[in-house]
């Protein structure tokens, strides 16, 4: 095994993780961006844009990009920041909730499915090891 099918393997389990969650959900307008948001707001409600960037290790445009279409979509709604008149607080809205709790419901079942056979050594390992490499990544 060299790094090269290492890297291939990352690449596949992520393409599986995404095609389970768009199968999953049955909606063509929840890209795994919009999902990946759902999921963070659910333990975040109220985070500032910024907060989601750097969760997702994502440019602040793209995640703008998605913010339009899920306020469009009504997920989500924006309100003022009390503290920073620049910021905005991103809220889910009640139909987000619904959509939400779908994402959580299919993520447990992902979870439960994909890391089944691991013992929680191999848990702590794998998620060190993918930490290391996403900042690796970023450098």
């Amino acid at each position: 095994m060299n790094k090269r099918e290492i890297l291939s393997k990352i690449y596949l389990a992520d393409n599986l993780i995404k095609k389970k969650v768009r199968s999953g959900i049955g909606d063509n307008k929840l890209t795994p961006g919009v999902v990946n948001i759902l999921y963070f707001l659910s333990d975040h409600d109220g985070a500032i844009q910024k907060d989601i960037s750097n969760y997702l290790r994502e440019e602040p445009a793209s995640v703008t990009s998605t913010l339009k279409h899920m306020e469009r979509s009504g997920l989500i709604e924006r309100r003022k920041n009390d503290s920073d008149c620049r910021a905005k607080n991103i809220f889910i809205t009640p139909r987000g909730r619904i959509v939400q709790k779908k994402v959580d419901d299919l993520y447990s079942v992902i979870q439960e499915d994909g890391l089944k056979d691991f013992s929680i050594e191999e848990l702590v390992t794998l998620y060190m090891l993918v930490e290391k490499l996403c900042s690796n990544l970023e450098k």
